[in-house]
């Protein structure tokens, strides 16, 4: 993999270039079994090869449809919205428009779990409203 990102121009101490690595780019160099093998997800592929790297699953080109149904994605991009827009408290999601979060690559793991149910199950102590919480707008684009 390393020979295919040097190939690419990907620097090993600046592993960023792969979050735009292509199926095709690896195919063409030989890696049809590993793209197989995790069944064309390049999270999981460079998850797997790069065990050593945090991989942030919404910089990819393409985020798998499943990978919003694991909770640990979810927890993790929860807290990175906490972390960009400075939420320090629950209520403060109430303040977040829909239309923010789409412009937050973490914000894809809310359109399929739905940012109600990715907050109840992150804090589950909270009592949401969820019809004030979701008043924010859709957020799927339209």
């Amino acid at each position: 993999m390393e020979a295919v990102g040097a190939a690419l121009g990907i620097k090993s101490d600046d592993l960023d270039g792969y979050y735009l690595l292509k199926a095709k780019d690896l195919l063409s160099r030989g890696g049809s079994a590993l793209l197989n093998r995790y069944r064309y997800n390049m999270f999981h592929l460079l998850r797997a090869v790069f065990p050593e790297v945090t991989w942030d699953p919404w910089r990819f080109r393409r985020v798998s449809k499943t990978l919003p149904d694991d909770p640990t994605v979810i927890h993790d991009a929860v807290k990175k919205v906490e972390r960009i827009l400075k939420i320090e408290t629950a209520e403060e999601w109430y303040r977040v428009s829909m239309e923010r979060l789409r412009g937050i690559p973490e914000g894809k793991a809310f359109s399929r779990i739905g940012l109600f149910e990715a907050l109840r199950h992150i804090y589950p102590n909270f009592e949401w409203d969820e019809r004030l919480l979701l008043s924010r707008g859709p957020l799927k684009d339209s």
